[in-house]
């Protein structure tokens, strides 16, 4: 099943990754990486919520609020594939359940484009 969902998500985030590159001036990108710096270490600190049960910040909204949506998606597929394959953090089903985020957020950006 976690196949299926990451290639579903390739063509979300090249979607993104082309809505991003045509909304980000050269000024902004330094706050990618410092924004991406900050989720990533934010995300590394669990905290207990229950029985054998643990959570973690939510750095996509922040990242959508102040990157926007398309910046948002590749800056998260950076930060959740270093947390899969380097830290073992979610692994590779952590990473595909992230996909149907990029899928919500390339279908929310088409609804905008229609709508306006």
């Amino acid at each position: 099943m976690w196949a299926t969902l990451d290639a579903a998500a390739v063509p979300a985030v090249a979607l993104m990754a082309r809505s991003a590159r045509n909304e980000i001036d050269e000024r902004r990108i330094p706050l990618l990486g410092v924004m991406g710096a900050f989720v990533f270490a934010a995300q590394m600190i669990n905290f207990p919520v229950g029985l054998g049960t643990s959570g973690h910040l939510v750095g996509g909204t922040l990242l959508a609020i102040t990157l926007g949506p398309a910046a948002a998606a590749i800056v998260m597929t950076a930060i959740v594939t270093l947390q899969a394959f380097i830290f073992q953090d979610g692994g590779i089903v952590g990473w595909a359940r992230m996909s149907s985020i990029w899928r919500s957020a390339a279908c929310w950006r088409a609804i905008c484009r229609i709508v306006s």
